[in-house]
This record gives structure tokens, sequence and C-alpha cells, in this order.
């Protein structure tokens, strides 16, 4: 049955109500989601450059030690994918690491980039932190570093990269001497341009 209400000369049904309000509703809806769109496209795009990228979140974060590792002058080449490493320490005490530094590709027929630990793989295994400490002993890590206080240690590195490789992002890690993960940082380059 439904419910009459009588204002001024007009006759409302609950259904009209219910529609009136249900309008008003999606109005509103329909208001905040412009205000939002507006405040995203409003931000600033944070532009990327080849000798500082911007870093990633990572999804499994690790507790970070006294040491650190900085990427800088990420770039294709026609070799391969070069970088810039510096691995500082915090502490004066001398704290041996090995670093790894990956590229992962999103290319179908392409292939990850690593440089510093390998399994002699075809660059099929998409690496993870988890993954090289599980397989440490089986991989040969071969990029050590020691840096003590205001003593940072770098170097320059790259990967061979198929042609057909496309990296989304590129990634450090630092392990100790036992393979445990203590340091991760991630780097969006796909805004890199490749050479052809």
């Amino acid at each position: 049955m439904a419910f009459r209400v009588v204002a001024s000369g007009h006759v409302m049904t609950s259904t009209t109500r219910n529609l009136i309000l249900a309008g008003i509703a999606v109005g509103g809806l329909l208001i905040v989601l412009v205000a939002i769109g507006i405040g995203i496209l409003a931000r600033p795009k944070q532009k990327a450059t080849p000798s500082s990228p911007p870093t990633l979140p990572s999804a499994t974060p690790i507790k970070p030690g006294p040491v650190r590792a900085e990427l800088s002058k990420l770039r294709y080449t026609s070799g391969g994918f070069r970088f810039a490493l510096s691995v500082t320490n915090t502490e004066a005490k001398a704290t041996p690491v090995f670093a790894v530094v990956y590229g992962r590709n999103i290319a179908p027929e392409g292939k990850h980039g690593e440089w510093g630990w390998g399994l002699g793989d075809d660059g099929k295994n998409e690496l993870s932190p988890a993954f090289v400490s599980r397989n440490w002993k089986d991989g040969h890590p071969y990029a050590r570093f020691t840096p003590v206080l205001n003593d940072p240690e770098s170097t320059e590195g790259s990967f061979g990269w198929d042609p057909r490789s496309v990296y989304s992002e590129v990634v450090v890690w630092l392990f100790t001497p036992d393979g445990e993960p203590v340091f991760e940082k991630k780097y969006d380059v796909r805004r890199l341009t490749r050479p052809d």
C-alpha cells in the first residue's frame, strides 16, 4: 500500500519519494567522484630522468640495517642496461654485503636482467629477495662491498638485455654473506627510452 503525503496541494507516494531520494544520493555521489577526479588530475606529475628515476615501495618490506645502496645513471645502451651503484654505511664498523641488481622484464618474449648474483639460468626466473636467499648457496654472488662510515664504495655495472626486454623496474638488494636480505630499493624505469 502506497503512503501518501499531501503538501500544498500535491500528492506524493512513497515510491515517488524513494525515487527522489535515490536521485539525490546518485547526484551527491557524482559530485564526490568529480571532485576526486579533479584532485587527481590537478596533482603535478613526477618526471623521471635517467639519473634519478622515482623509487617504488617494496612489496615485502625488509628491515634495513646500517648499510644502504643507491642506484643512479640508469639507462639503456646499445649493449645492455647500465647503472651506477653506491653502497654506504651509517656505522663506523665495516659491514660486508653482497649487492644484487635486478631488472624486472614485462615483455612476454624478453628476459629479466641480473647483476651481482646468478644461477646461470636463462633469465626467465623472476627474482625476489626470498628466492635469492633460498637459493644463495646455489647462486654465484660476486658483487661484494665492505663500506665504512663516510667511505662509500661505488661501481658501475650492467646487464645485457635481449632487445625484446622491457623493464618496468630495477631493484637493488643487499644481502649478508650468508644470504640474508638486509636492504631493498626499487626504481621505476618505465619512462626510460631504449635504443632501437
